[in-house]
């Protein structure tokens, strides 16, 4: 079994773009073989649902960057995190990659691809996405889905 996580605080607009998209992915039913986990603001909790038969996990969250457009998507491994960790990439208060050198240090983990979108607004209360990643949704959703299925299938 593979597991997809969506990261994100669905409470500040493109903040909650991976879990908008994980849920979207989810009702589509197109990735076989995958389980589907909002985990939310709780990176820390990722160890709890790691089961022996997880082959692979996606994890999809919004990133922020400089110099990119909104929507743009990376791909990312945790090297890759941890390598841009201070040249201005984030990914929340506890970052994502700290999430996984804690779990590191107790256990091993199966490969992870992450998959981190430039949000338009992450400060605005709001449940749903800025209008400008609404335009764009459905093309970051196959992208992604596409993407999953090619990591999971490798």
């Amino acid at each position: 079994m593979n597991l997809i996580i969506g990261l994100g605080n669905i409470l500040l607009t493109d903040e909650g773009i991976g879990i908008h998209v994980l849920k979207e992915l989810e009702k589509r039913n197109n990735i076989l073989n995958a389980e589907f986990l909002d985990l939310g603001t709780s990176s820390l909790d990722l160890e709890y649902f790691i089961k022996n038969d997880t082959k692979k996990i996606a994890v999809i969250d919004c990133i922020k960057t400089t110099g990119c457009n909104y929507g743009e998507i990376f791909k990312l491994s945790c090297d890759d995190l941890k390598k841009k960790r201070n040249s201005g990439y984030s990914l929340h208060q506890l970052e994502f990659i700290d999430s996984i050198n804690l779990i590191l240090l107790l256990s091993e983990l199966p490969p992870i691809l992450i998959f981190g979108i430039i949000p338009y607004d992450t400060k605005s209360p709001s449940l749903n996405l800025s209008e400008p990643l609404k335009e764009k949704f459905s093309v970051i959703t196959e992208k992604i889905e596409n993407e999953i299925n090619i990591f999971f299938n490798q």
